[in-house]
């Protein structure tokens, strides 16, 4: 007697991926919060692999040499939707962009903040 071993596919990598991170992301912020080691590196490991893909989907300066040189600077920085294809949306490059930035300020410590300076206003001529 055999028994047939039934295997769901998982379904293709796309930028809603960005949307795992984010939550991956949450659940360190909370697991390290509350102490749990065990599950703080495996959300860390999670989130950093999610990263690495969704790094993949944006078009850098190499990945937009297809374009006509006057498109290029409309699509650099952009996120496409998934490995096969190259649709860019909003909405897309939104998310990853969101995943990207909350893992590198609650994961890697990163401040995102703009850096605070104080204008400085010159002495009254005498």
């Amino acid at each position: 007697m055999t028994t047939a071993v039934k295997t769901t596919a998982l379904p293709p990598l796309t930028g809603e991926s960005a949307r795992c991170v984010t939550a991956l992301c949450d659940a360190y912020r909370v697991a390290k919060q509350a102490g749990d080691a065990a599950r703080t590196e495996k959300y860390r490991n999670c989130a950093s692999m999610g990263v690495q893909f969704i790094i993949s989907l944006q078009y850098t300066g190499n990945g937009v040499e297809h374009f006509a040189e006057s498109y290029q600077p409309r699509v650099l920085g952009a996120f496409r939707a998934s490995v096969g294809e190259g649709v860019i949306r909003l909405q897309d490059t939104a998310e990853c962009v969101l995943a990207v930035s909350t893992y590198l300020s609650d994961i890697c410590g990163v401040s995102l903040a703009p850096a605070q300076t104080t204008a400085t206003v010159p002495a009254p001529v005498k």
